[in-house]
C-alpha cells in the first residue's frame, strides 16, 4: 500500500488476463468525506482505463465489488483508490488464468 497528500492507494500486478477475468471484493466506505467515491482501474503500458466506480449511495454497510478486465496480454496492473476511508475485503480474481482448449 502507498499514501501520498492525496490520499492512500493499493495496486496489484498481473499477467494475461482471461477474457472472463472477473475481479470480486467487499468494501465498506465511510459515510463522511469530500469525495466519497471508490474505483477500480486496470492500468496496461501508458494506459488507465476505469472498469468500475462505487454508486453515489454506496456507504457505511458492505457492499459487492464486482468488475471484469477483458482480455489483457502481458502485464497489468488493477489499482483500488478513494479518498474516503474504505474498508477492503476478501478480494479475489477469478478466471483470469489462460484458457486450457478441452
Amino acid at each position: 500500500m502507498r499514501g501520498t497528500d492525496k490520499g492512500w492507494y493499493m495496486s496489484i500486478s498481473e499477467h494475461n488476463a482471461a477474457s472472463a477475468c472477473e475481479h470480486h471484493a467487499c468494501y465498506s466506505m465511510a459515510k463522511t468525506g469530500l469525495n466519497r467515491s471508490f474505483t477500480l482501474e486496470l492500468s496496461h503500458g501508458s494506459h488507465v482505463v476505469p472498469r468500475w466506480r462505487s454508486p453515489a449511495s454506496s456507504s457505511g454497510a458492505w457492499c459487492p465489488l464486482l468488475a471484469y478486465t477483458g482480455r489483457v496480454l502481458g502485464a497489468f496492473q488493477v489499482i483500488f483508490s478513494s479518498l474516503a476511508s474504505v474498508a477492503l475485503d476478501n478480494v479475489q480474481f477469478r478466471n483470469c488464468g489462460p484458457q486450457t482448449e478441452a
